[in-house]
């Protein structure tokens, strides 16, 4: 008899991974949620690339939330889109999954919804040219900060990591040097 170790969810599907996603539901909402993803160990940002609200999205982004390698979910919206995050939480949620949700706009921008990220357990890397943007990332709670005009951003971030780069910039997020965590559940690199 075949056996293997995995993660037998709620709602009766088994996964062999325990992502943590955190969701962009808008385009614009992107960067925050990269930056509440980057650094944490079985964290993955995802989100649907066009900034256009559709069905195909919003059912993209609940298929992925509750895929079986997926132990969760942070859903992360700018304010102003159809696509909400709090719905997109409560389909995750009754598939027995945590899931949380906000909007940037309303917790104050995006400096303080990365703080808001890291209060809900992330660890922020911030990344800027400007020292006294990055004094004031560390004081808010970024737990790493990177002047990627003084030093290489990659090898810097690989470093603080371990190895796993979470930020791939506007083409997603590579790991291991080629391949994206969670076997599917993020666009490659």
């Amino acid at each position: 008899m075949t056996s293997w170790t995995g993660y037998l969810r709620p709602d009766g599907s088994k996964g062999i991974r325990d992502w943590i996603l955190v969701v962009h539901t808008v385009e614009c909402a992107r960067f925050t949620a990269e930056k509440i993803a980057s650094g944490e160990e079985n964290v993955c940002c995802i989100g649907y690339e066009p900034c256009n609200d559709n069905d195909y999205a919003i059912r993209l982004m609940l298929a992925l939330s509750r895929h079986p390698n997926a132990g969760g979910a942070l859903f992360v919206g700018l304010g102003c889109e159809y696509t909400q995050p709090r719905r997109l939480a409560e389909a995750t949620a009754a598939s027995g999954r945590p899931a949380d949700w906000y909007f940037i706009q309303d917790v104050g921008g995006t400096t303080t919804a990365v703080a808001e990220g890291k209060r809900a357990g992330a660890k922020v890397i911030a990344v800027d040219v400007d020292d006294s943007k990055l004094e004031m990332m560390r004081s808010i709670g970024a737990a790493f900060t990177v002047n990627s005009k003084k030093e290489n951003l990659q090898e810097r971030v690989m470093e603080i990591t371990g190895g796993h780069y979470p930020g791939g910039g506007a083409r997603g997020h590579r790991f291991d040097g080629d391949r994206c965590p969670g076997g599917g559940l993020c666009r490659p690199g």
